[in-house]
């Protein structure tokens, strides 16, 4: 996936809504969710997982969207930590078989 089209994942995910806003508002609002996808982006690579794959770029949107909706939360919740585990876990089975 795009940046783009991640940015567009993620306003899915937090089911936003551009219609009503101007183009600065909607430029302001796009560049705050990227600096989200790109923290996540950071985060989940830090633990050694590819993010390339759909397993993946799905993992950076559910990532995004928290931080988004948790901003002032101190670690990443369970749900998406067994996620990003077994992420890392099948890469790795994947890259043994080669």
């Amino acid at each position: 996936m795009t940046d783009a089209e991640l940015l567009t994942a993620l306003k899915w995910n937090l089911k936003m809504v551009d219609d009503y806003l101007d183009e600065a508002a909607v430029a302001a609002r796009n560049e705050q969710l990227m600096l989200y996808i790109s923290s996540a982006k950071e985060a989940i690579t830090r633990e050694g997982a590819d993010i390339s794959g759909q397993d993946g770029q799905l993992l950076i949107v559910l990532y995004a969207a928290w931080l988004y909706e948790h901003p002032n939360a101190e670690k990443m919740p369970k749900a998406i930590r067994w996620n990003l585990n077994n992420l890392i876990y099948d890469q790795h089975l994947e890259d043994s078989e080669l």
